[in-house]
């Protein structure tokens, strides 16, 4: 997971959205809120303008990152679906929000669902692991899940990539996401609730993630490779262009945060030093 850039919705798209939220809001009550925002949402493509928002707001979804429409969650699947990180079933009032948007692919969906956390009193409060319906709003407090709108999920998560150890001593990579080291408790409890509330460590996700590792390393050998041959900027450009179209951008980011762990690696970097630079989601737009 990488946090995904900045990109206004256009003026039209918002407007919709708007007038949208606000019959959300003037329902009497919370249950109402809820009711309203779940048919109001079935029924976002029933009308021409409705279905032009919505197609604006898919495309400029996509423009968050380099991932080709990718899964924000897993960047394994397409991105098929628009999902809510704060789920309607429990925050109607971010039903119709903009940044409460995200790209994701049907099983990062099924698998999150309508289920979030928040963290009250140090403790992490589950909402939707019941079939309860709620009765009234979750209280203000911090989401237990990383919002990848806001937050750098890399200040909460690592990935397993193995390597060696100044010892010497190898260890073997299994792919997986985990808490950075040293956390305090509740951050790497908000960390450790996002990867399991995703299922990011799920089947064949691992598996995906060491190919991709094997071939961001076969791609920056051919980038180092070139540019030592003397090959032309316009090249030079394609090659990082076509690495940075690859899917799982993360293990990218990760070899590069853990390259003193992989000699072979930190090699091609020492090689291709501006590869540490390489912006792994597009620029931000005011």
């Amino acid at each position: 997971m990488l946090r995904l850039t900045e990109r206004p919705l256009a003026a039209d798209a918002r407007m919709v959205l708007n007038t949208l939220q606000r019959l959300v809001d003037g329902e009497g009550d919370f249950a109402k809120q809820v009711a309203r925002a779940k048919t109001a949402w079935d029924a976002r493509w029933s009308s021409a303008e409705k279905k032009a928002a919505f197609q604006t707001v898919r495309r400029t979804l996509e423009g968050l990152s380099f991932a080709n429409s990718r899964c924000a969650y897993c960047e394994d699947t397409h991105g098929d679906e628009i999902e809510h990180i704060r789920p309607k079933r429990f925050f109607p009032g971010q039903t119709f929000v903009w940044e409460n948007y995200l790209l994701s692919c049907g099983p990062c969906n099924r698998y999150k669902g309508s289920r979030y956390g928040l963290v009250i009193d140090g403790q992490i409060a589950t909402l939707g692991f019941e079939r309860s319906e709620p009765s009234g709003p979750p209280p203000p407090a911090l989401s237990a899940l990383i919002d990848l709108r806001s937050e750098d999920p890399l200040d909460l998560v690592t990935l397993d990539l193995g390597g060696r150890q100044p010892d010497g001593t190898f260890f073997r990579g299994y792919f997986n996401f985990g808490p950075l080291p040293a956390l305090d408790p509740i951050t790497s409890a908000r960390a450790e609730f996002s990867i399991d509330l995703l299922g990011l460590n799920r089947s064949p996700l691992p598996e995906s993630r060491e190919t991709a590792f094997n071939g961001f390393q076969a791609r920056l050998d051919r980038y180092a490779g070139e540019k030592r041959r003397g090959a032309a900027t316009q090249r030079l450009h394609y090659l990082r262009d076509d690495l940075l179209a690859t899917p799982h951008l993360t293990v990218f980011a990760e070899m590069r945060r853990q390259q003193r762990f992989l000699p072979e690696i930190a090699i091609l970097f020492a090689a291709a030093p501006e590869a540490m630079d390489w912006p792994l989601v597009p620029p931000v737009q005011a």
